[in-house]
C-alpha cells in the first residue's frame, strides 16, 4: 500500500508540474494562492510568487489534499521569492505583464439545498459534457485547441491567446457568446472570469468544498498531453459568432449528439408535455428547468430562446403534482422535412446502436455470460461472433444478480475485455443513501444517462431488465411498461448506445417465442430486436442464439455456442457457427432433444468415429478392449443415432456418426453439402435401418422412408 501511495503522489506531482509548465511557470512569475479553513473555522489565505517549478510543487505538497490551491493564468511583473507566506503577494490586474490565456470555466448547477457543496457525479458529468461541446465547436469553427481540465466540480478550458489586449472587453464578449449558446440548466459558463489576474485551480490538487457521501471531494485532473496548444486570437473566436445586420449575434451551427427531432411548430408543446410528465412525478422546479434546457438544446431544431424555456418550466412548476398539464396539441412534421439516415449497428443485424435490444432465455443457459462476451468485444473493438466488424467503445453494466468481484470481472477477464473501457453502475445516490436505480424514475434515468454520456458508452447492459423497472411498475401491465420503457428508448437514441436488457422466460408452453418473454408483451414491443438463448434441440450441451423479432433488417442467422469452463474454471463462450434452429424451435414443447452424452460407451463412440467411418468389427474389438459390452455398445449406438453403412457392393459394414452437425462430436462432417446433396446420397446410405450382414436391398426399396432415416431428417 505504501508503494501505491508513493506512486500516486509522484504521478500527481508530475501532473501538477506539467500543468504549471504549460502556463509558463519556470520562465515567468506566477502567483500561487492557497485558501484553507483551520479548526477554528476562520478562512485563511496564504500566497507567494514563484518562477521555479521544483520549489512550487514542493510548496504545494503539504496543501494539495486539504486546501484550495490556485495559480494565476497570466504572468506577473516583478520578482519571485518562491515561497508561500510572502507579503503583498495577492496579484491585481495591474501586476499582470500580458494576457496569455483565455479561461473558460464551466460550473455544474447544484441541486436545491446544495449550493456551495461539491458536485454529484451526475452534475459533474453535465458540466464536462458542456465543456466538451464548447471545445469541439471552437476547434471546428476557429481551429482553436484547448488545454482541458476537470476542476473537481466542473470543467475548464484554457486557450492560449495571440496578441490579446489587456482590456477585457473581447474576453467578456467571448464568454457571453459561449454562455448564450451553450448554457443549460445543469451547467453554465462562468462569465465573471475575464479579469487579467484571474486564478485557476492547479491540476492534481483537491477541490476542498464541503462534501457529503454522494458529493465527494475530487482531485482536479489535467486532460492534456504534450506541449501547449497553438495560440489563437480573440478575433478568431468571436468570428464563430457572426453578427446579424442589426448587430446582434447569430446562433452558430453548434453540433449536437443526436439528430434534432422536435421541429419548429412542435417545440413548445413537446417541452410542455415533458415538463408536465415530470411535475406529475413531483419533480422540483430546478430539475424540470434543467431537463428542459437539455432537451431544448439536444432535440429542438432550432432551439427555443432560453427565456422561453425557463418560462415553460416556471409555469408548469406552479401546478400541483396531480394537476400538471399533459399534451395540449398534436405535433406534426412533413415527411419531406425528415432527413433519412441508415441504421448503425453495434453487431450487424443483431444489435442496433441507439435502440433497445432484449435477450430472452431460461436461467442457467448463459445469457449473462453471452452479454459479457459481447461487452468484451466492444471494449477492445473486436469482430463479432459471426465474423462481422464490431465497434470500439465503453460499456456500462447494471447487474442485479451477479457480484462484480467473483463473477463479472473474472468473466470479463476470461473473455479478454479491456477493463479500462468497462464501467459498473452500482447504483445511484440520493439523500437517503445509495440504492438501485429505477428507470421508471425520471431523476434515476437522468443519472444513468449522465453516466453513459460521461464515457460515451456504446453498450449499456441491464441484467435483468425487470429488476430496474422499479417497485411502482407492474411488469405485466402493458401501459405501465410502455411508459417506463419509452424514456429508456429515448435515452438510447440520445446517447447512440445499444441498450441491452436481459429477460427470463415465462412458463407458458406451446406458444411462439415472441410470447415466451417474461412480463408484458410491451417489452418485446418496445425493443427493436429481440433475441433468444435456448438449448440446442439436437444437442442439449450446446446453446443457440436465435432472433425472435427484428424491425430494422433482414433476419439474422441463428448461432450455436457452448459454455466452456476455461483454464481457471471461469466460464466463457465458445462460438460454433450457424445453427439450423430458429427461435420457435428452442421453445417448442414437442421437439424432443437428443439425450446428452453421459455414458462411457457414448463418449467412446464419439471419439472413435469423429474422423470418419470405422469398420464394425474394429469398433466391437476396441469396445471390448475398453470393457464395453455389446448390449451397452448397441444402446450407445442408438442414443447417438450412429449409422451403419456398407462400404461398396462387396465391402463390409462400417459405423459412422450421423450427418447432422448438431450431434455431439460431429462438427464439420457435413462440410459444405447442400440440402440437395443430402437428398441424393448413395442408395445404401439411405438404408440406415438395414442390419449389418443383411443382403443388400434392391433399388425398389431405396424409396421407402425407413425409421432411422425419419429420425435423422
Amino acid at each position: 500500500m505504501a508503494k501505491t501511495r508513493t506512486q500516486d503522489g509522484e504521478n500527481r506531482t508530475q501532473q501538477a508540474r506539467a500543468f504549471l509548465a504549460l502556463l509558463g511557470m519556470g520562465s515567468a512569475v506566477h502567483e500561487v494562492r492557497v485558501m484553507f479553513e483551520p479548526a477554528n473555522g476562520t478562512k485563511r489565505v496564504t500566497s507567494g510568487r514563484f518562477d521555479d517549478l521544483d520549489r512550487t510543487v514542493a510548496a504545494l505538497a503539504p496543501w494539495r489534499d486539504k486546501a484550495h490551491c490556485y495559480v494565476t493564468i497570466n504572468p506577473l511583473r516583478g520578482n519571485a521569492d518562491n515561497r508561500l507566506g510572502s507579503a503583498d503577494a495577492c496579484a491585481r490586474d495591474e501586476d499582470v505583464s500580458e494576457r496569455r490565456w483565455l479561461l473558460v470555466d464551466i460550473d455544474a448547477t447544484r441541486a436545491e439545498g446544495f449550493a456551495g457543496y461539491c458536485a454529484s457525479d451526475a452534475e459533474l458529468a453535465m458540466a464536462l459534457r458542456v465543456r466538451d461541446d464548447i471545445a469541439t465547436f471552437l476547434e471546428r469553427e476557429a481551429h482553436a485547441s484547448a488545454v482541458r481540465l476537470r476542476s473537481g466540480n466542473g470543467g475548464t478550458l484554457l486557450y492560449r491567446l495571440r496578441d490579446a489586449a489587456r482590456d477585457d472587453g473581447d474576453v467578456k464578449r467571448v464568454l457571453a457568446a459561449l454562455a448564450a449558446h451553450f448554457d443549460i440548466g445543469a451547467a453554465h459558463v462562468d462569465r465573471s472570469v475575464s479579469n487579467l489576474s484571474r486564478l485557476t485551480r492547479i491540476a492534481c490538487t483537491v477541490n476542498a468544498k464541503p462534501a457529503t457521501g454522494d458529493r465527494p471531494r475530487r482531485v482536479a485532473l489535467l486532460e492534456h498531453e504534450g506541449p501547449a496548444p497553438d495560440a489563437v486570437s480573440l478575433e478568431a473566436l468571436l468570428s464563430c459568432f457572426p453578427s446579424a445586420p442589426n448587430g446582434s449575434r447569430l446562433r452558430p451551427p453548434i453540433p449536437t449528439r443526436a439528430q434534432a427531432s422536435i421541429p419548429a411548430g412542435g417545440r413548445n408543446s413537446a417541452l410542455m408535455s415533458i415538463a408536465g410528465s415530470m411535475r406529475r412525478l413531483n419533480v422540483s422546479a430546478n430539475a424540470i428547468a434543467g431537463a428542459l434546457d437539455v432537451v431544448n438544446r439536444e432535440a429542438c431544431d432550432p432551439p427555443l430562446p432560453a427565456a422561453e424555456v425557463a418560462s415553460i418550466a416556471s409555469r408548469v412548476a406552479k401546478y400541483d403534482a396531480a394537476e400538471a398539464p399533459d399534451e395540449v396539441q398534436a405535433v406534426v412534421v412533413a415527411m419531406d422535412e425528415i432527413v433519412s439516415r441508415p441504421i448503425r449497428w453495434l453487431w450487424h443485424r443483431y444489435m442496433p446502436l441507439g435502440k433497445l435490444v432484449v435477450i430472452d432465455g431460461d436461467p442457467g443457459l448463459g445469457k449473462s455470460l453471452l452479454t459479457l462476451d459481447i461487452a468484451a468485444r466492444v471494449s477492445r473493438g473486436d469482430v463479432m461472433p459471426d465474423g462481422t466488424n464490431g465497434v470500439f467503445g465503453h460499456v456500462v453494466i447494471l447487474s442485479a444478480e451477479d457480484t462484480p468481484e467473483d463473477t463479472i470481472r473474472p468473466r470479463l477477464e476470461a473473455a479478454g475485455a479491456d477493463l479500462s473501457h468497462v464501467r459498473l453502475l452500482r447504483g445511484v445516490r440520493a439523500t437517503g443513501g445509495e440504492r438501485s436505480p429505477e428507470i421508471g424514475e425520471v431523476l434515476d434515468l437522468a443519472a444513468i444517462e449522465a453516466a453513459v454520456m460521461s464515457c460515451e458508452a456504446a453498450l449499456v447492459i441491464f441484467d435483468p431488465l425487470v429488476a430496474y423497472l422499479g417497485a411502482k411498475i407492474n411488469a405485466n401491465h402493458d401501459q405501465e411498461v410502455r411508459r417506463a420503457l419509452a424514456p429508456l428508448a429515448l435515452m438510447a437514441q440520445r446517447t447512440n448506445a445499444t441498450v441491452l436488457g436481459i429477460r427470463h422466460l415465462n412458463k407458458t408452453a406451446g406458444v411462439s417465442a415472441i410470447y415466451r418473454g417474461g412480463g408484458s408483451i410491451a417489452i418485446s414491443g418496445a425493443a427493436r430486436t429481440v433475441l433468444l438463448v435456448g438449448r440446442d434441440p439436437s444437442d442439449p450441451t450446446r446453446r443457440v442464439l436465435a432472433q425472435v423479432k427484428t424491425n430494422l433488417s433482414a433476419p439474422a442467422a441463428s448461432l450455436s455456442f457452448k459454455v466452456d469452463a476455461g483454464d481457471r474454471d471461469v466460464p466463457g463462450i465458445v462460438w460454433l457457427g450457424e445453427s439450423r434452429h430458429h427461435a420457435d424451435d428452442l421453445v417448442r414443447g414437442d421437439l424432443q432433444p437428443t439425450k446428452p452424452i453421459q455414458s462411457t460407451a457414448e463418449r467412446f463412440l464419439v471419439e472413435l468415429l469423429a474422423d470418419g467411418p470405422i469398420a464394425v468389427a474394429v469398433v466391437r474389438q476396441r469396445a471390448a478392449a475398453q470393457g464395453i459390452s455389446e448390449p451397452t455398445l448397441e444402446r450407445a449406438k442408438k442414443a447417438l443415432r450412429v449409422r451403419s453403412r456398407k462400404t461398396g457392393m462387396d465391402g463390409g459394414w462400417a459405423w459412422s456418426l450421423p450427418e447432422d452437425p448438431h450431434v455431439p462430436g460431429n462438427e464439420g462432417l457435413r462440410g459444405e453439402k447442400s440440402a440437395r446433396d443430402d437428398q441424393t446420397v448413395n442408395d445404401f446410405d439411405r438404408l440406415g435401418a438395414v442390419a449389418e450382414g443383411d443382403q443388400a436391398p434392391d433399388r425398389r426399396q431405396t424409396m421407402i422412408p425407413f425409421a432411422d432415416e425419419a429420425d435423422d431428417a
